[in-house]
């Protein structure tokens, strides 16, 4: 596997909360997906600003005895997994989210969401 830590990581899908847990709407198919606490957190720091180095750097830091082994490892797995399901990007470049993306659905207002998601092309079965 390809040392991803460089790239920059941003959401593709929209989100919601339901109580304390994220749920994406799948930009693939008619669904709703909710996520394990790991992939939540990866899905909910997808900001387009920061990489994926230092997402592992933040969540090391997390623990008081220092990083348990493998968590690169283990967050990169998460990174691709979320990668192939098309509901997170890999950038070389820090990206901007549209407010559609960077908002829960809750947040927004219908009618914008629909005129910026038609002018940006999102939608139907292709993501971003």
């Amino acid at each position: 596997m390809s040392d991803i830590g460089p790239m920059y990581f941003s959401r593709t899908a929209r989100f919601d909360r339901m109580g304390d847990k994220i749920v994406a709407v799948d930009p693939n198919a008619p669904r709703m997906i909710t996520m394990d606490p790991w992939p939540e957190l990866v899905f909910q720091m997808a900001d387009g600003q920061h990489t994926v180095a230092q997402l592992r750097a933040y969540l090391a830091s997390q623990y008081e005895k220092g990083a348990p082994p493998g968590l690169d490892e283990q967050v990169s797995t998460i990174v691709r997994d979320l990668e192939r399901e098309r509901l997170i990007r890999l950038h070389s470049e820090p990206v901007t989210l549209p407010f559609y993306l960077a908002k829960p659905v809750a947040e927004q207002n219908p009618e914008e969401v629909r005129k910026a998601m038609e002018r940006d092309g999102f939608g139907g079965r292709r993501g971003t």
